[in-house]
């Protein structure tokens, strides 16, 4: 994987970052819910973007490289699905299957790391 250089180094002594930023289809639900409104929430001082971020990213990232589709948006959905809906599916919906012929563990792993954390 490549940053390109957007990372952000954490300060001295703190876990998160206050920052929220990232491609919508990658971002957790409880991020999206207050970014997008969805909550009717508005963002909080204490929501804060720790490491659980990126392992939601990289769960997503590994079951699309396995499943050949976003985890929230099945191949048989057509092209024309709107943001608003896929947002909407990550926030309440849970992620399809992975293919049988992936092991038990590989998908209990992915599983985990799509947990929702909603805080």
């Amino acid at each position: 994987m490549v940053d390109f250089g957007l990372s952000r180094k954490l300060q001295q002594g703190k876990e998160y970052q206050t920052y929220h930023g990232g491609t919508t289809f990658y971002l957790p639900p409880e991020l999206l819910q207050v970014q997008t409104g969805i909550s009717g929430r508005q963002p909080q001082q204490g929501k804060m973007q720790t490491k659980a971020v990126d392992i939601w990213a990289i769960g997503i990232m590994l079951y699309e490289l396995l499943a050949q589709h976003h985890p929230f948006i099945s191949n048989d959905v057509s092209a024309d699905i709107s943001e608003f809906e896929i947002v909407q599916r990550i926030v309440n919906g849970e992620p399809s299957e992975l293919p049988s012929h992936y092991p038990d563990s590989l998908k209990k792993l992915i599983k985990a790391m799509l947990s929702k954390l909603f805080n």
